[in-house]
């Protein structure tokens, strides 16, 4: 994608189509644009953008740092998104605890094609990490109930 904005754009019109008209993504991704002598271009350097990209699809590996994290974790994919099933099993492999979540109708901006889908995942996740800490924390103390705190 980032190859193809190596252009301009004429007007805000035209950054939208490119990216689906009129969504909540298309209208976000448009926000980066600026206008510049020759019409809209991205506000991001792109040599950095392909940089970070390049940086993701050949020499990073994350395994280590990904089996480091203690907390409970929570990934959400639009049922369309551009992840490899595999890459999201390897993920699982390191950390099992992993909580894998589709969105249906959504694409990789799961959070920009269905808000409501990624809220109503996120709001569960976080609900049930709270409930989990609730049972942990009360303890009963003869018949008066405290919390650790």
């Amino acid at each position: 994608m980032v190859g193809l904005m190596a252009g301009s754009f004429p007007d805000l019109k035209a950054v939208n189509e490119f990216f689906g008209a009129d969504t909540l993504a298309a209208r976000t991704w448009a926000q980066v644009f600026v206008q510049a002598r020759d019409g809209y271009r991205p506000e991001f350097c792109r040599e950095d953008m392909i940089a970070s990209v390049r940086d993701y699809e050949t020499a990073s590996n994350y395994d280590d740092a990904w089996a480091r994290v203690a907390c409970p974790a929570l990934l959400v994919l639009g049922e369309n998104s551009w992840i490899e099933k595999g890459e999201v099993r390897r993920m699982q492999c390191i950390k099992p605890s992993l909580v894998v979540e589709i969105v249906a109708n959504a694409g990789h901006d799961a959070h920009l094609d269905s808000p409501t889908g990624w809220r109503t995942v996120a709001e569960s996740f976080l609900r049930q990490l709270l409930e989990q800490t609730e049972r942990l924390s009360t303890r009963t103390r003869g018949d008066e109930p405290y919390r650790v705190r």
